[in-house]
């Protein structure tokens, strides 16, 4: 818990940011198809409202609820929390944005809200600067291979190289760009791939 208080700020700072960056969106930014690509915007903000108050039993019954489907049960935690008016969306995930129900490390919190909110920031073209300690966050879960198992393969037998903060993962031909869009890239989002450069680049390019 001790971890977990130290980065609570940051975690509701990116948070809120996001909060900030979803005033005053119109209802077609609202139905947007994020880089979520099954969700639209407002999806994946119903989405983080309902991980921001989840428990690990909670989410073990929703799993068991929904055909033991960790799919269904985030798609029926999204249905729950999509309202017909999107405000309303908003709201809900306004009032829980403050909670520290989470289950996971902070860390993985903070990485899980950093790449939802880049879903929707990249999908609405808005732009946004990471603090220095957030990224040497994404660094660490990368490295620790938390990224899925498809980033695994994916970084296989490249060298992942940072332009921004002093990082790097892996040994082989380079693919060099800012630590977000390599994290995003690593997290299946192709469309962070034409910040990449590199030796190494085209080759990574190929495994999407």
């Amino acid at each position: 818990m001790a971890k977990y208080d130290a980065m609570y700020p940051r975690i509701i700072k990116a948070r809120e940011s996001l909060a900030a960056d979803l005033a005053g969106l119109s209802r077609a930014q609202w139905a947007t198809r994020s880089l979520s690509k099954e969700w639209t915007v407002q999806n994946v903000v119903a989405h983080l409202a309902g991980t921001f108050t989840s428990t690990l039993g909670g989410m073990l019954r929703s799993v068991a609820l929904n055909g033991f489907s960790l799919k269904k049960a985030n798609d029926a935690e999204v249905s729950e929390n999509t309202f017909p008016d999107p405000q309303k969306t908003l709201e809900v995930y306004r009032e829980r944005m403050d909670s520290r129900e989470g289950f996971r490390p902070a860390e993985a919190d903070l990485v899980e809200i950093i790449v939802h909110a880049e879903d929707i920031r990249r999908a609405l073209g808005i732009a946004h600067e990471y603090s220095r300690e957030d990224l040497q966050s994404l660094g660490r879960i990368a490295a620790k291979g938390h990224l899925g198992p498809q980033g695994k393969k994916r970084a296989k037998g490249v060298q992942l190289a940072a332009t921004d903060i002093p990082w790097s993962l892996g040994k082989g031909p380079r693919v060099e760009g800012p630590m977000i869009s390599l994290v995003m890239a690593l997290a299946g989002r192709e469309e962070y791939l034409e910040d990449l450069s590199g030796d190494g680049a085209e080759a990574f390019r190929s495994r999407f």
